[in-house]
């Protein structure tokens, strides 16, 4: 397990032990790849729904990040 803070503007733990993808909690991102700016496929791609180009998990849980600094504390409850 790895600790890195890079421009996500969070504490970006990398290799995390438990899940299958990553999870941010206010301005900690953890994630069970060794990158998190590979990209890859969304839920919708992978039962077909969604035409789009795949997503770089970094961009998904940075707009977390955003929305913690944005609104903090009040996130968990409007989310």
């Amino acid at each position: 397990m790895r600790w890195r803070r890079r421009r996500e503007l969070a504490l970006v733990i990398r290799g995390w032990p438990w899940g299958g993808g990553a999870l941010t909690l206010g301005n900690v991102i953890a994630h069970t790849g060794e990158r998190l700016d590979a990209t890859c496929l969304t839920y919708a791609q992978r039962v077909g729904r969604g035409a789009e180009l795949p997503v770089s998990p970094a961009d998904h849980e940075r707009a977390h990040v955003y929305q913690y600094l944005l609104l903090g504390p009040l996130l968990l409850s409007l989310y």
